[in-house]
């Protein structure tokens, strides 16, 4: 499951920003059994599960017609 939200202006202001919010949850399991000719089978159990968030924003500012700062950011957690 992931989940992006995201806040903008309209784009058409010299100042223009955009900020948001990023979520992702994964649960997942893998279970093996790999038949050998050893006489017996070899048995594997994985998980993995990953929670991660993640804040993020940006925004440009023109300065003139050719020129523009462009800045951003972004912060994640796992």
């Amino acid at each position: 499951f992931s989940q992006e939200l995201r806040l903008a202006s309209d784009g058409n202001a010299r100042f223009t920003y955009m900020i948001g919010a990023f979520y992702y949850f994964n649960d997942h399991s893998l279970h093996r059994i790999i038949a050998s000719d050893l006489g017996f089978d070899l048995d594997g159990l994985s998980a993995v599960r990953t929670n991660a968030w993640s804040l993020f924003a940006s925004g440009r500012y023109d300065v003139s017609e050719s020129l523009a700062i462009r800045a951003g950011i972004r912060q994640t957690w796992e």
